[in-house]
């Protein structure tokens, strides 16, 4: 599996991401700017409403584009003999026949990168998995709670 094409399709999907989010912004700053100055009865809150939208898209806009400084400057390390911030780890779990495959990033979690019928979901540190799958060893087995109680086991690390 190759780490840094896997990284370039998620450059290209936050890349995206962050335009149609610009779009977004644009239409709610303008929407707030082109609102009434003043209200035109009390329950007319809509420039403030959108303002509020403004802020949270820009908020949002800020951390997707911090994001993807991040993945730019990314090198992705060999394959350790413990799991850890790049690497991509394969699983199976007690509650499924079929294999996992998790991606450990600094940043992004929660993608889908599909790979010749594969799916490798990307995780970080702060998740719950991320957190237990960091440190562990191929052939390890991890006691989770999430989403239901099962036990993963470590199958290999790439």
């Amino acid at each position: 599996m190759n780490k840094i094409h896997f990284i370039e399709k998620l450059i290209t999907m936050l890349k995206a991401s962050i335009e149609e989010q610009k779009k977004s912004f644009e239409s709610a700053r303008q929407a707030s700017i082109d609102s009434a100055g003043r209200m035109q009865s009390r329950y007319d809150t809509m420039g403030i409403e959108s303002a509020w939208v403004a802020d949270g898209l820009a908020r949002a806009l800020h951390e997707k584009e911090s994001n993807l400084r991040y993945l730019e400057t990314f090198h992705c390390t060999e394959p350790a003999t413990y799991a850890r911030v790049g690497s991509i780890v394969k699983t199976t779990s007690s509650d499924s026949p079929d294999h996992e495959y998790f991606f450990i990033l600094p940043v992004m979690s929660g993608c889908e990168l599909c790979e010749n019928g594969t799916v490798i979901t990307t995780l970080s540190p702060e998740t719950p998995l991320g957190r237990a799958l960091i440190g562990k060893e191929a052939g390890e087995k991890i006691e989770v709670n999430f989403p239901v109680r099962r036990t993963i086991t470590i199958e290999e690390l790439m």
